[in-house]
């Protein structure tokens, strides 16, 4: 069984969701991710997120939370994950982008009032928490402080081939098709046959199995199979 964690409008602390339920409108706190894993009590999540963000610390909570859970988390970029809410997005065993999906990373804003010290100690907190929010972002993508920050500073935006080839994404929603990269390593002198054509025979083997007279989607998987076995062969 799958439970859906969803990740939609603003991030908030647990203080202020009771004013977004007054208004009906859509918001993550870390009590509401919190109450769903849970009720899944070890099943997977699929953390569904179409988010402009939020509050650093929620969104550190829920980040935390979520690479704490015990089975397995699949998060997918349904809409938008920018600035609190690609955060969130890290904490996927598997995070998957929908092929109109954005992600955004930047630098942690705030305001303060006081004196020329209190501003220095503000700038101060930024910076450190800029360094903490890398963190999450190294760990995913397994690119340098230095690269993350870098990337941070210059608000950086991610389509997902962008997110997939920076780390930041594993794959696109959608997107089931045999990659042309992938390739199977043989020792033998003889031709093997390709990934598709094994997966058509073993999907034809699979129906046979099951005792059910094959559709035509599967007679024609095998005339295909065979057809590149035949190929193999010379014949």
């Amino acid at each position: 069984m799958t439970t859906v964690v969803p990740i939609k409008g603003d991030i908030v602390t647990n203080d202020y969701g009771w004013l977004y339920d007054l208004f009906g409108d859509d918001y993550a706190s870390p009590k509401s991710v919190s109450d769903l894993i849970n009720k899944a009590n070890g099943d997977d999540l699929s953390v569904e997120i179409n988010s402009g963000g939020g509050i650093v610390d929620a969104g550190s909570e829920i980040y935390t939370m979520l690479r704490a859970y015990k089975g397995p988390v699949n998060v997918n970029v349904v809409g938008v994950a920018y600035s609190a809410a690609s955060l969130i997005a890290m904490a996927g065993d598997v995070v998957a982008m929908s092929p109109a999906g954005m992600m955004m990373i930047h630098n942690v804003s705030g305001g303060q009032m006081g004196d020329y010290h209190d501003m220095e100690n503000a700038a101060d907190l930024l910076k450190k928490s800029n360094t903490a929010i890398a963190n999450a972002y190294m760990a995913k993508t397994g690119l340098s402080q230095a690269e993350i920050l870098d990337l941070m500073d210059s608000t950086y935006w991610l389509d997902p081939q962008t997110a997939i080839e920076k780390g930041f994404a594993d794959k696109m929603m959608f997107d089931n098709a045999e990659k042309p990269g992938k390739m199977i390593m043989t020792a033998s002198l003889n031709k093997i046959p390709s990934l598709t054509t094994l997966n058509q025979m073993k999907h034809f083997r699979n129906t046979t199995a099951l005792k059910r007279a094959p559709s035509d989607d599967d007679q024609m998987a095998l005339l295909n199979a065979e057809y590149n076995l035949l190929n193999l062969k010379g014949e």
